[in-house]
């Protein structure tokens, strides 16, 4: 139960994080609604496309390097994209 427990945690801090750099898109970048599209995909594409690999990671608890390196690329496409 603890096991399921952190991952909804996790997933709540992802989505967290998601809206933290939304908002600053939209107020500090005056982002458009097709840049937050891309945001939002920065952070959806990597866990479609390696939900096996994240699938035995959240299984064994071994996610935070994960979503760190996650959210790495993601600021670091973000500042290039917008």
């Amino acid at each position: 139960m603890k096991k399921y427990i952190s991952i909804g945690v996790n997933e709540l801090d992802t989505y967290l994080d998601y809206t933290i750099l939304s908002i600053m898109a939209i107020y500090i970048l005056h982002s458009t609604p097709s840049e937050i599209g891309i945001l939002g995909a920065c952070f959806a594409i990597p866990f479609l496309v390696a939900s096996g690999l994240f699938g035995k990671l959240f299984d064994n608890g071994n996610i935070l390097k994960w979503r760190m390196l996650l959210f790495f690329i993601n600021g670091i496409v973000m500042l290039f994209y917008l």
